[in-house]
């Protein structure tokens, strides 16, 4: 008997950390076929319920889009979240850097010394993801 040959099945988890009023610092976890094969760290704003510009998004289920533009390369877009448009996953090291977007980095760290933890490495790590993400797959953001 022959098994059919199954797709590989890519996901993506954003376990958040630590929210304290000012960013919320997370844990992103990429797997393929149930096993993980990158993680990175994620800076966002703080929930502030879902308010354009000044709040991450809810926690839920979305699709993570890979996307390019002239101005910013390659990219991912997050779409149909609840009431919000135009949130993406870019390159950004400091939290005052978005409006509601994501930013992966390699590690955390506060880079210039203003008491705000940032993320290290931001474009290397996109470009990592980039890479690997080349469909839209399912992202669930806790």
């Amino acid at each position: 008997m022959v098994l059919p040959i199954q797709k590989p099945t890519m996901e993506a988890f954003l376990i958040r950390l630590r929210d304290n009023g000012k960013e919320t610092l997370g844990q992103f976890l990429l797997f393929q076929n149930r096993e993980i094969i990158f993680q990175c760290k994620m800076l966002e704003l703080p929930w502030k319920n879902n308010q354009h510009d000044v709040s991450c998004i809810p926690k839920g289920v979305y699709r993570l889009t890979p996307i390019e533009s002239e101005e910013r390369g390659k990219y991912f877009s997050i779409p149909d979240v609840c009431s919000r448009d135009q949130i993406r996953m870019h390159t950004a090291n400091y939290v005052h850097q978005l409006k509601g977007c994501q930013a992966p980095g390699k590690s955390f760290a506060d880079i210039n010394q203003d008491g705000l933890i940032d993320v290290t490495a931001s474009q290397k790590t996109l470009a990592e993801l980039v890479k690997l993400i080349t469909v839209p797959i399912k992202y669930t953001i806790f």
